[in-house]
């Protein structure tokens, strides 16, 4: 019987309610040459290592596009956003931009307002669905043989922009990857640096995409929680919280990808998971909610 409701489940493609990734993927990475993957070659750049990886993991990929073009600031982006065709259609848009406006000594400010316009754009292309926009950090270029000379000016400003983009993903409520320290290595390990001895390689923009998966699928200690809060029970997944009912127990169990059950937890349980892709059915009262789960360890 249990087996049979898994299939059920599979058979109706009931929804996924993860916070950052849905089982079909309509992605959209945003930037400048280090999106475009200037100096390596298409299949290396690291969007379409993420895509790879994320399609190896179980996810379908629908769409797979790119914006982006070498030495775009954000003033360039937002006016090809602006331009463009793209239909609203995403449910998972990726930004990195911002490295050019320094180095063409444009004012901060503009950074700060027109990154803000970005994401505001970008969000339209998510139907207003925060939790489809991922902000990603600069790299620090002063820890490349180009600019290795100017290494404390390049890093300050670096960390600069990079601030302004914590604080607007707080803003937002944006998910903020910060690959800047994978960046800081290329001086020690001189293959994370392309042929070109400025732009990043596929092997860092491989470690990049590590980092990312990681955050999205296995960033989070507690994977599903179920509490009772001021009389009501809550479904509490990824940091954020869900009411479902009142006065009713309730409890979540676990199977693995041949339907079999190995977990079943009660109200006021946590519990975490090995490296795997799983189901889960969470019971409160009459009502049952689904979720896939990818974890990586």
């Amino acid at each position: 019987m249990i087996k049979y409701s898994f299939l059920l489940f599979i058979a109706l493609s009931l929804p996924s309610k993860s916070q950052f990734l849905q089982d079909t993927i309509r992605f959209l990475a945003l930037g400048d040459s280090y999106t475009i993957g200037q100096s390596v070659d298409n299949a290396n750049r690291w969007p379409n290592q993420f895509i790879d990886s994320l399609s190896e993991l179980g996810f379908v990929i629908e769409k797979n596009a790119i914006l982006a073009t070498t030495g775009w600031t954000t003033g360039n982006l937002l006016q090809a956003l602006e331009e463009s065709s793209l239909k609203k259609e995403y449910n998972l848009v990726a930004i990195l931009i911002g490295v050019n406006n320094f180095y063409q000594n444009q004012p901060i400010e503009t950074f700060r307002s027109e990154l803000s316009e970005i994401i505001d754009f970008a969000l339209t292309l998510t139907n207003k669905d925060t939790t489809g926009i991922l902000l990603i950090t600069i790299p620090d270029y002063g820890y490349t043989p180009f600019g290795e000379n100017q290494q404390e000016i390049i890093s300050k400003k670096t960390n600069t922009y990079n601030q302004i983009k914590d604080s607007t993903a707080k803003e937002f409520n944006i998910p903020l990857i910060n690959i800047t320290p994978i960046s800081r290595n290329g001086i020690i390990d001189p293959d994370l640096v392309a042929n070109d001895g400025l732009h990043p390689s596929k092997k860092q923009y491989g470690l990049w995409v590590d980092m990312i998966i990681e955050k999205l699928t296995n960033d989070f200690e507690t994977r599903i929680k179920v509490v009772k809060k001021e009389g009501d029970y809550v479904l509490s997944q990824f940091g954020k919280e869900f009411k479902l009912s009142s006065n009713n127990e309730g409890f979540c169990e676990v199977y693995d990808l041949n339907g079999r059950i190995i977990k079943r937890l009660n109200s006021n349980t946590r519990f975490n998971l090995s490296s795997g892709v799983f189901f889960l059915r969470i019971t409160i009262g009459r009502q049952t909610y689904f979720d896939k789960v990818v974890v990586r360890i």
